[in-house]
């Protein structure tokens, strides 16, 4: 990302949910109109800057991932960022493409046809040039419905990417039993996350990230059922 947004902050005090940010333009989105108005310069600088801060903390292996470009000349800028930024710097940095991460500004009316092109343009252009080793979905009420996210996984399983996802974050929306089906590698915040899909992510070996930074900062009563998942004998991570 180029800009934090701070700026928000003053709503959230004022109680404002991240997904009333969101439906205001907000969130995501507003990072997204930022990243785009910056160049690949400025963008390569600041991503050097930010990972050798994590090597001076003794960090050696990074995942990180695009998903605030939303349109392929930017999703294609910021996976080029990392990796040129990995041959600058001594740690592994495993770059993983997000670019379902929303439905930018100019595709909300239209939002098959935002997913028609990630599957038609997008994956194949990050596989052709290699530069994500995984792809990720946000699956979400209000974002990518399950089946949108299935069809966007299974291209990318298609042309050589791991799949993994957000799943049932801020809604239950079936997102871990797809992490399932799918063989997503791992499945993240799953604050909502039915018994079904503990047992379905279990039996097919999925990984549950549980992010309770996440869920502290959006100001949610409930996290993740951890020991449900740890007598499950899920690799919580």
């Amino acid at each position: 990302f180029f800009k934090t947004r701070e700026g928000e902050f003053s709503l959230r005090v004022m109680g404002k949910s991240y997904e009333e940010i969101a439906a205001a333009g907000g969130g995501i989105r507003n990072s997204v109109r930022v990243f785009r108005q910056a160049s690949f310069d400025e963008l390569s600088e600041l991503t050097y800057q930010r990972i050798r801060r994590f090597l001076e903390y003794g960090t050696t292996t990074i995942e990180a991932k695009s998903g605030y470009g939303l349109s392929l000349e930017d999703e294609l800028k910021s996976l080029r960022i990392l990796k040129k930024v990995a041959e600058l710097l001594p740690i592994t940095i495993v770059p993983t493409f997000l670019g379902a991460h929303e439905v930018p500004d100019e595709y909300q009316r239209d939002r098959e046809k935002y997913v028609d092109l990630i599957i038609n343009e997008m994956i194949p252009r990050v596989a052709e040039e290699k530069l994500a080793e995984f792809c990720d979905v946000f699956c979400e009420k209000d974002v990518f419905t399950v089946a949108q996210s299935e069809r966007i996984l299974l291209a990318a399983k298609d042309h050589g990417l791991q799949p993994k996802l957000h799943a049932d974050e801020l809604f239950y929306t079936g997102g871990a039993e797809l992490a399932a089906k799918v063989g997503a590698i791992s499945a993240d915040h799953l604050l909502k996350i039915s018994a079904e899909g503990i047992r379905s992510m279990a039996d097919a070996g999925v990984v549950p990230v549980l992010l309770p930074g996440t869920t502290f900062f959006l100001g949610k009563s409930g996290y993740a059922p951890a020991r449900q998942m740890i007598d499950a004998g899920m690799p919580v991570a």
